[in-house]
């Protein structure tokens, strides 16, 4: 089986090579790219990232993850992980369960086979995700100030996102993310110009009222806390719902419950905006938010990323 090297003169995804992509491979219907620079550690070294992956026969599949592992280990890497686009700022995982309800945007989405290619090339399972959706009722005012009795105790309150200022809410939103997200797995910083090319547009195109900020009153011009979130209309007859993307926490203000609060706030917005449903998105299984929806949200789809060993 012929396998194509592909390079940014030789290569149309001009995308793929802006984003940082080392090298890229073909073999008819297949093709993947790794990344090897500011990569993400595990367990103490840092791996290599296989991406941009896609394929419709198994053969042409195995052929190029074969060719990026040993591309990965030949460069002195222990562990390969995919699909991930670089790190977690962009597109990554494998959508490996699913009711076959609609995917909203910003969600991963794959043909059923790959996570099968995947673990046929020699990958296993590494972390896994979901999303869940709840349809009850969203809080009432009296539950909404239980739930807020800590945080405005602590001299916090939320706002909406002021357009008018969006460079410095960007940069506020920022820091907080880099702050809040450091411990996430397989983090990894961002530089400021493409934090801004990822969530200019969602900022500039969803109503302001669904962007929940919470300044930090100790520290001006910083936040405390965010919730981003934007209403899917899925086809059909499936219900309208407010997805709840991005919630942020600045690690000095946690323990008071705030991504609760937020989401329970949003909730009550997207209710009055006829969003009776409610998505958690892309939920790390371990992450100590995916409590928040355990309490009445039934789980609707699963993600997986993948490792393989290069040693030996």
């Amino acid at each position: 089986m012929f396998i194509r090297h592909l390079t940014p003169a030789s290569d149309p995804d001009r995308d793929l090579w802006s984003d940082g992509a080392r090298c890229a491979w073909s073999a008819g219907s297949a093709r993947c790219a790794v990344w090897t620079s500011s990569t993400a550690s595990l367990n103490g070294s840092p791996i290599g990232v296989i991406g941009r992956f896609s394929a419709t026969r198994a053969d042409e599949a195995a052929a190029v993850l074969s060719q990026a592992c040993r591309f990965l280990a030949d460069h002195g890497f222990r562990t390969a992980v995919g699909p991930m686009d670089g790190s977690t700022w962009r597109s990554y995982r494998l959508v490996t369960e699913s009711d076959g309800s609609p995917p909203f945007a910003g969600e991963p989405a794959n043909p059923d086979q790959w996570p099968g290619m995947w673990v046929s090339a020699g990958f296993a399972p590494l972390a896994t995700y979901h999303s869940s959706r709840t349809e009850s009722s969203a809080p009432s005012e009296d539950e909404l100030q239980a739930t807020s009795a800590r945080a405005r105790s602590a001299g916090l309150r939320v706002r909406a996102i002021d357009t008018s200022r969006l460079s410095a809410e960007l940069d506020a939103l920022g820091t907080l993310c880099l702050e809040a997200f450091a411990d996430n797995f397989l983090y990894t910083p961002i530089a400021r110009a493409e934090f801004v090319a990822r969530f200019a547009p969602l900022l500039q195109r969803v109503d302001p009222q669904l962007l929940f900020m919470v300044d930090d009153p100790d520290r001006p011009g910083t936040l405390a806390a965010a919730l981003l979130t934007y209403p899917h209309a899925p086809g059909g007859s499936s219900t309208p719902a407010l997805v709840l993307k991005t919630i942020a926490v600045a690690p000095r203000w946690r323990g008071l419950g705030l991504a609760g609060w937020l989401c329970d706030l949003a909730r009550a917005r997207g209710e009055t905006m006829g969003l009776r449903s409610a998505i958690f998105a892309l939920m790390h299984d371990d992450n100590p938010s995916a409590r928040i929806s355990r309490r009445s949200a039934r789980v609707f789809r699963r993600y997986t990323i993948l490792s393989r060993s290069l040693s030996g």
